[in-house]
């Protein structure tokens, strides 16, 4: 069997077994993605005019819903280092709107930023992490504490690659192997 299809079957009966444990807690999850759906269904059914900042709103809120998806199902899987990135982009995402919403006129920079290198470089100035998390602001202040977990455990840094690197030092030797996931029991 190919090494994909090992880890493909492998992450399946993470998923089984991770369910098994957590019982009804998983339809948490579902309890939120259907939030989420509502919210949207909300937004397309309200007659609003779709001004540029709700536009970038429902974007940003399909965003985040994407995301817990997959978030969720990277970790039933055993891919909780994985599921760091997905949680941060949520997180962005939801700054992203409160900036938005705080500025509308910085929806069209959001907008706009694929045009071209000036534009996008605009975008980054106007949506970067210290703008998106002032630590005067109780909320965003706590989801920049929490962003920059995420970033720590997604980047290429020693928090990312701990957890998928086993070091057994032998008298002679060092061995080290490569996890793809952590292997969740049944037990």
């Amino acid at each position: 069997m190919d090494e994909i299809d090992q880890i493909r079957e492998a992450e399946e009966a993470n998923y089984q077994v991770a369910k098994t444990h957590l019982g009804n807690s998983v339809l948490l999850v579902e309890d939120l993605l259907g939030l989420y759906k509502m919210l949207a269904e909300m937004v397309k059914e309200s007659g609003v005019k779709p001004k540029d900042e709700i536009v970038t709103g429902a974007q940003f809120l399909l965003a985040c819903r994407y995301q817990l998806t997959l978030g969720a199902l990277a970790s039933l899987r055993g891919h909780l280092t994985d599921s760091f990135s997905f949680a941060r982009k949520a997180i962005e995402f939801c700054a992203f709107a409160a900036r938005v919403k705080k500025h509308p006129h910085l929806a069209m920079v959001w907008l706009l930023a694929g045009d071209d290198d000036a534009a996008y470089e605009r975008y980054r100035e106007k949506f970067g992490p210290g703008k998106l998390f002032p630590e005067d602001h109780a909320v965003l202040g706590e989801l920049g504490n929490r962003y920059d977990i995420c970033s720590k455990r997604f980047h290429p840094s020693i928090y990312s690659v701990a957890s998928h690197i086993k070091v057994e030092p032998t008298s002679t030797e060092l061995n080290m192997t490569f996890n793809y996931f952590e292997l969740l029991t049944s037990a």
